[in-house]
């Protein structure tokens, strides 16, 4: 049985893992999340989602409700939302592997008026000096460990430094105007060091 756990509390929901902590924290009008890692004596902020009411250009989508669900080898949570003409839905599964954890995303929009763009954005704890490689698929960082971000083959990521101690990383979706639902598929990945 992987060592995948579930924690609750008034306003957190968390799924941890030996490395890793997902953790979700109810603010006010929705639910935002951020990686944790590190021991769980001492887990440190990796990446936190960047909240934004733009919704135009959808920066973060917006949760408003939260859901989670156990398999054998996963723990789900499935969350939904809304912004204006908005209707967002997402499931991030993760796993643990036996060299790490894995976060998969799949986010969704459906919106009947027009979508000039969406994407989940993150402040990333970690700065260029850390950072081993980027290219429009993955982005990878290496501090106590190597933090992965990538894009599925029908989105991208992009990176861009955002002050001496933290970047700004994005999964962007491929936009299909003739479509009123858009999505993007993302992973995070932590291997321990």
């Amino acid at each position: 049985m992987p060592a995948l756990e579930f924690e609750t509390a008034d306003d957190l929901r968390a799924i941890v893992t030996p490395g890793l902590r997902l953790a979700f924290r109810w603010t006010g009008d929705r639910w935002t999340h951020a990686l944790e890692g590190g021991p769980e004596s001492g887990r440190s902020v990796l990446a936190q989602a960047v909240e934004s009411n733009d919704l135009s250009r959808v920066v973060s989508p917006a949760y408003q409700q939260f859901h989670s669900q156990r398999t054998p080898e996963t723990i789900q949570a499935m969350l939904l939302g809304q912004a204006g003409p908005h209707h967002f839905s997402a499931v991030f599964t993760v796993r643990e592997l036996p060299e790490g954890t894995d976060v998969a995303v799949d986010v969704a929009d459906r919106c009947r008026a027009e979508v000039k763009a969406l994407a989940c954005t993150y402040q990333v704890l970690l700065d260029s000096s850390d950072l081993v490689s980027a290219d429009p698929r993955k982005i990878d960082w290496n501090d106590r460990g190597r933090l992965e971000f990538s894009a599925s083959e029908r989105g991208s990521v992009c990176l861009s430094e955002a002050g001496r101690r933290f970047s700004l990383v994005q999964a962007v979706a491929r936009i299909d105007q003739a479509c009123h639902t858009q999505r993007v598929l993302y992973h995070w990945k932590w291997l321990p060091g």
